[in-house]
């Protein structure tokens, strides 16, 4: 496939190529070729394959290599289209059914967390005590982890299917032609455009830094990791200021549901969770 401009006219050009044929003197052949050209929409691409029996044809739409995650997340989000009429609440549907999904790895999360936070002051003393023997000093800590049945990477868990289904909803806000110029609501006319105003990346910052003073620092952080962490509201929202508005919705709704399941979680459990 090419692209060329021809004065102030664009020309696209296309090769098909067939199979060999052998023509006899006198003898005369015929090929037939099928051609699609339109909007790669996911249901029209279904119903060619089935009507016309092409094999593989819905390869037409390029899901990336998490296929098997991000068609299903287009069909969810089409699905609650079809009910609401608004792609934007639609991703918030989603993004609240897949919270409830991971409600146990978040709820083992915030346990962690409140159990760490709960051992911080020993930390302090074991780090104090053995500042000249790095040695003893994880030996203490990892001795702590024991006796308190704290798994230090436990509050890490839910970033891994977090960051999975970050980069599917990228996907199909990028490949999806549903998608796009589907508007939301006021400011977000085009869900697969970034925001604008960016309000919505400036709103995900704040949700990130309210975050961060619910969750405890993890025992040995150096002073310039800590500082690095306090910086990544700022940094994770520039970043997010370029994406489309959809992907940013998703991180606020996620966030803020987040921010609410973590603020219960620690009032529940306090500081010390059974």
């Amino acid at each position: 496939f090419t692209e060329r401009t021809e004065g102030a006219t664009k020309v696209y050009q296309d090769n098909v190529l067939g199979n060999v044929q052998v023509i006899q003197p006198g003898a005369s052949a015929a090929a037939t070729q099928q051609l699609f050209a339109g909007a790669k929409e996911v249901n029209t691409v279904n119903a060619y394959q089935a009507n016309q029996n092409i094999k593989q044809f819905d390869l037409l739409i390029d899901w990336g290599w998490f296929h098997f995650i991000t068609k299903p997340m287009f069909r969810a989000l089409d699905f609650f289209f079809h009910l609401f009429g608004n792609f934007g609440v639609s991703i918030l549907v989603v993004t609240f059914c897949l919270k409830l999904l991971f409600l146990p790895i978040a709820n083992k999360s915030y346990q962690s967390m409140a159990k760490m936070k709960a051992v911080q002051p020993e930390m302090t003393s074991i780090r104090e005590r053995y500042a000249d023997d790095k040695m003893k000093q994880q030996q203490e800590m990892m001795k702590i982890y024991r006796e308190e049945k704290v798994n230090p990477i436990g509050g890490c868990l839910p970033i891994i299917p977090q960051v999975i289904i970050f980069m599917t909803l990228y996907w199909v806000l990028s490949e999806a032609v549903e998608l796009r110029h589907a508007p939301w609501i006021g400011w977000i006319q085009d869900l697969t455009a970034r925001d604008p105003y960016f309000i919505l990346p400036v709103l995900n910052a704040g949700i990130m830094i309210a975050t961060q003073h619910l969750t405890p620092m993890a025992p040995g952080m150096d002073p310039m990791q800590q500082k690095m962490m306090k910086a990544m509201p700022i940094v994770f929202g520039g970043l997010l200021a370029f994406l489309p508005a959809g992907l940013v919705l998703y991180q606020v709704a996620n966030g803020g549901l987040g921010l609410i399941q973590q603020w219960y979680m620690l009032k529940k459990y306090g500081e010390a969770p059974a």
